[in-house]
């Protein structure tokens, strides 16, 4: 989905952010103030946060989007706002909600819908960095711990669907990320993770099969 920018907003301070300000403005300072006095600061400041995660400038939304990722506290109206970023007409602004999204992944924290939006990212996104960063984080999180299954199932799946890219890399990466992750659980989430080498074999023997089609037509020729 992409996201109509509003042009009107509230400003945080004078200035676009840029990477070099970043970590000395107040995008760095308000998550610390929110996450001291929530039950403050989140109320009055969310049609602001909503505002500018909608504006104009690419690097406002992705300032702000980096911003909200550090913030740990339920305001339904700006997860909404935040989540729809992953739609992002600008590529970087898609990455930062991805970057942000595997940390709280990894953290176990704000995970409602968090699987149905980073598996449509790894299975459908444009653009290839943002997909590996999705890819490569969903894999390197789900070997290091365990999320509930009705999370893990449609991430993994997301990662599947990349098996037959026709990109070969991003093919290798989904094999061995999936490969890595059956070995981490088929002890312990035999149901979530049961389907994976029966996946991982028709992809390899997919590709193995093509290759070999390829070289006979190649050398025919």
């Amino acid at each position: 989905q992409q996201w109509q920018d509003s042009s009107t907003t509230t400003r945080l301070d004078n200035a676009p952010p840029t990477e070099e300000s970043d970590n000395t403005n107040l995008y760095t300072i308000i998550p610390y103030m929110i996450n001291v006095v929530p039950q403050v600061l989140l109320p009055a400041m969310t049609p602001t946060l909503v505002e500018r995660l909608g504006h104009m400038d690419a690097a406002v939304r992705k300032a702000t989007c980096r911003m909200w990722g550090r913030i740990s506290h339920d305001q339904a109206a700006v997860w909404r706002a935040w989540w729809g970023r992953a739609g992002d007409a600008d590529a970087q602004v898609r990455q930062c909600v991805v970057e942000q999204a595997i940390k709280l992944l990894h953290k176990k924290k704000q995970l409602e819908n968090i699987e149905r939006h980073l598996s449509a990212v790894v299975a459908k996104d444009p653009a290839r960095k943002v997909r590996q960063t999705a890819l490569e984080g969903i894999c390197k999180v789900l070997r290091k711990t365990s999320v509930p299954e009705a999370i893990m199932t449609p991430l993994l799946e997301g990662v599947a669907r990349r098996l037959k890219s026709k990109d070969h890399s991003e093919g290798k990466e989904a094999v061995l990320g999936l490969a890595a992750v059956y070995a981490k659980h088929r002890a312990t989430e035999e149901d979530a993770v049961s389907w994976l080498p029966t996946s991982i074999f028709q992809a390899v023997h997919l590709r193995s099969t093509l290759v070999h089609v390829l070289d006979h037509v190649l050398e025919q020729g």
